[in-house]
């Protein structure tokens, strides 16, 4: 047995918002909210279900995609009996590009195991090539005349349809015995109100493959300097080097800035990207510590180049007692710790 509750919330229906109706189909939408009227009781459903794989929530808002007003639901059931045939397909509507139909087994589908249940299934009507697939989460929805909410039906796993399989649903959506009960309110006299939406996975994700490269990590690049005062305010090496000597954005005037440059990015495109891990370094020439600082950075076809703003500051550069610029010489590195490649396949 599973009881659900919510409570009720009265809300103004904005009409404006009914043209976001991609279908109608046959239904018609009201306005039944009166200045004055008196809130509904909560929503207190006592459902005979037993299904762990379904979920029931409730919500005002009506579906986003379709929704069928069905005058006579007696009216419906007979004439599907009559016709030899157990269920009732809607008029074709549209959502996420690809044309549906909803499908009622008014007194259940007892080739699925749903005697005794209304059964409510979505069914694609396109055309598929035979390697093509549709992934889609599907809600269907029940209207309560009394509280003015939507009851939603939902499976936990995403349908898959394909050219073999077209129709997905819920055999067992609601026993006909809770469906037709009065104080659930699905029933008006012997209207009711029966809908569905259907949210699809994108078909056409990309795919990428992220490797890492083995040929350059743990190499190690110097670049020696032998005239630091007449370097300009950006300068590469062959080594791909950027050294800022007066520091760049944040570091400017505050200490030397130092980036790995990626001079050919050309094979950076159709959305491959380079990941870099590397350790950048001012040698100290009097053998004692190192200035060093470690920069991480994915590099694009208009991202070429990571390092840091503020590796060493400009007094302890020029202190030549701190040993990192001797008779106008030092020496810079980088070390590459890491690199991998992203690239779509």
């Amino acid at each position: 047995m599973t009881v659900l509750t919510n409570p009720y919330t009265r809300r103004q229906i904005n009409r404006s918002n009914l043209s976001s109706f991609q279908h109608r189909g046959a239904c018609r939408i009201q306005d039944n909210t009166a200045k004055g009227e008196a809130m509904a009781p909560p929503n207190v459903y006592t459902f005979n279900v037993q299904d762990s794989k379904i979920i029931r929530l409730v919500r005002e808002a009506p579906p986003a995609h379709y929704l069928l007003e069905i005058e006579s639901f007696a009216s419906l059931k007979n004439s599907v009996s009559q016709a030899y045939t157990t269920l009732f397909e809607s008029t074709e509507f549209e959502a996420a590009s690809h044309k549906w139909v909803l499908v009622i087994y008014p007194a259940g589908n007892k080739d699925d195991d749903g005697v005794d249940h209304i059964s409510l299934y979505l069914k694609l009507i396109d055309k598929l090539d035979h390697w093509y697939f549709v992934v889609a989460t599907v809600k269907f929805f029940i209207y309560d005349y009394r509280r003015k909410t939507y009851l939603i039906i939902q499976g936990l796993e995403e349908q898959r349809y394909d050219v073999m399989e077209k129709q997905k649903g819920i055999a067992r959506a609601l026993p006909l015995s809770d469906f037709m009960s009065s104080s659930n309110g699905f029933i008006n006299g012997d209207r009711c109100k029966l809908g569905v939406e259907v949210l699809v996975a994108d078909a056409t994700s990309r795919t990428a493959f992220c490797s890492t490269l083995k040929e350059r990590p743990n190499s190690i690049y110097t670049w020696p300097i032998e005239n630091f005062s007449q370097i300009a305010d950006k300068e590469h090496s062959d080594m791909k080097l950027e050294l800022y000597p007066k520091g760049n954005a944040r570091g400017y005037n505050k200490g030397i800035s130092l980036y790995l440059f990626l001079v050919d990015f050309t094979d950076l495109i159709n959305g491959k990207k380079l990941y870099v891990e590397h350790e950048l370094r001012v040698r100290n020439l009097q053998n004692q510590k190192d200035a060093t600082s470690i920069a991480r950075g994915w590099y694009t076809n208009t991202n070429h180049n990571w390092g840091i703003s503020n590796l060493l500051s400009l007094s302890d550069l020029h202190n030549s007692k701190k040993g990192f610029k001797i008779d106008d010489k030092m020496i810079v590195e980088v070390k590459l710790n890491l690199m991998v490649l992203m690239k779509d396949i």
